[in-house]
């Protein structure tokens, strides 16, 4: 059945997602490897610039905070099914449908919250107007999150997504000389995006700056 179908691949997308997330995160703690070498890969010629301006770069923080965030509440959301398969069995074995449309407010109530906070997460890193991000790194997540994790380490910035993401709002609002915001700066970014994939990463994430200032 359509449904039962929909929620298989639900459960499998959001068992993959905080799966691949743990991975990465355990690649960064292990070091592991870092972005391409000079190697650019895309068929140009001549140097890489490798400078990324600030708010173009909070962009980048932005989308791979939320991206790490959705990917660790995805099988929190999966409860919401449970629910609701519960409610077809009490539904079929007891009909107490009291119970039943107790389960059938609990499901109503998760899925608002779902869409409440997964909404809000998906402005904050403009998961929309970043998504060919995907098409350019694989699994972007997956690839430039450990090369992230190492670069705030070495920079001195938070690790944690909403540490991560502070400090991101940060180093846009607050004057120069300030600390967060120095230090952001300091984020060598052609150590985060491999090589083979800066120039239309770059690409993107000016266009989608330029589009917001307008």
């Amino acid at each position: 059945m359509p449904v039962w179908d929909k929620i298989g691949r639900a459960a499998w997308a959001g068992a993959k997602g905080g799966r691949k997330l743990r991975g990465a995160a355990a690649a960064a703690e292990a070091g592991g490897d870092g972005a391409d070498g000079d190697d650019h890969g895309d068929g140009t010629a001549g140097p890489l610039e490798l400078e990324l301006p600030t708010e173009e770069g909070v962009l980048l923080v932005r989308y791979l905070t939320a991206r790490s965030v959705m990917a660790w509440l995805e099988p929190l959301f999966l409860v919401k099914y449970a629910v609701l398969v519960l409610a077809a069995v009490v539904a079929v074995v007891t009909r107490w449908w009291w119970l039943v449309a107790l389960l059938g407010v609990v499901f109503l109530v998760l899925f608002a919250i779902e869409r409440l906070v997964g909404g809000r997460v998906r402005r904050f890193g403009l998961l929309r107007e970043l998504e060919e991000l995907e098409t350019i790194g694989g699994d972007a997540l997956v690839a430039w999150w450990p090369n992230l994790r190492r670069e705030l380490r070495r920079v001195g910035l938070p690790l944690t997504p909403w540490g991560l993401a502070k400090a991101g709002v940060a180093s846009r609002r607050r004057a120069e000389g300030d600390g967060v915001a120095a230090r952001f700066r300091q984020i060598e970014w052609g150590a985060v995006v491999p090589h083979a994939e800066w120039r239309r990463a770059r690409a993107l994430l000016g266009t989608v700056a330029a589009s917001r200032r307008t």
